[in-house]
């Protein structure tokens, strides 16, 4: 069974543009921890820094708050820093999971906040299918 931490405010709060995958340098017993599902993404983001890109606010249980480095190839770095300078957006991390090997990945996106009225339309559409689901099932 794969175990997987999600961001779920991401999706609702955020336009996904595009998908990297890096690696995280953890200690041993932050491992430990993410392995156990001790820890929270939520509050999480992004930060690039002297051409390094760093996990800020991300909180494991009992351990203090450090900033993790991320581990991408220079190449992915440069477009990053490029799309970030240039199209305003933003590095969001949505997922930690497990490469075949073991080690502990995360999934970042580049992204783009939702304006209000995108978020308006969203709860809309989602109370309309809602209350179809309540009408077929008690009507049928």
């Amino acid at each position: 069974m794969k175990k997987e931490i999600i961001n779920k405010k991401a999706r609702y709060y955020y336009i996904f543009i595009k998908k990297f995958n890096a690696g995280l340098i953890l200690y041993g017993n932050e491992i430990k921890l993410i392995r156990k599902n001790k820890c929270n993404i939520s509050n999480a983001y992004c930060k690039l820094y002297k051409n390094n890109i760093f996990l800020l606010n991300f909180k494991i249980h009992n351990c203090n708050i450090r900033e993790i480095k991320l581990l991408l190839s220079k190449k992915e770095i440069i477009r990053i820093n490029n799309l970030i300078i240039n199209k305003t957006y933003t590095i969001i991390p949505t997922k930690i999971f497990y490469s075949e090997s073991g080690f502990a990945k995360l999934e970042i996106f580049l992204s783009k906040r939702k304006k209000l009225y995108d978020l308006r339309k969203y709860n809309k559409k989602k109370d309309k299918e809602l209350n179809k689901k309540k009408l077929k099932k008690y009507y049928y």
